[in-house]
């Protein structure tokens, strides 16, 4: 509950995680709070802006220091953190930039 009452505090109306089970929507409705899996809310925020949310991936990449990382390796990363939807939407944007 205190993640929660932290969301309500601040002012979100959403709680990115990957436990949805713990976070009801029959409970997080009665305060204006919803879950989100992490992949699902990356993909809405890159449907309605998706220059702004690549150009902060492009910096994520660029200045990958330690250890540093391409491109390959941080889509291998984020699908080991089971953001599958968000890395093929990168994968797609990196394609679409080479043709």
């Amino acid at each position: 509950m205190h993640v929660v009452r932290a969301a309500i505090a601040a002012g979100a109306g959403t709680i990115v995680t990957y436990n949805l089970k713990d976070f009801p929507d029959s409970v997080l409705r009665q305060f204006g709070v919803t879950a989100r899996h992490p992949d699902a809310f990356l993909l809405e925020l890159a449907s309605s802006r998706s220059q702004v949310v690549f150009d902060a991936l492009e910096v994520l990449v660029s200045e990958k220091r330690h250890p540093p990382r391409g491109w390959g390796e941080e889509l291998d990363a984020l699908r080991n953190n089971r953001l599958y939807g968000f890395a093929s939407w990168a994968e797609a944007i990196l394609a679409s930039d080479d043709s």
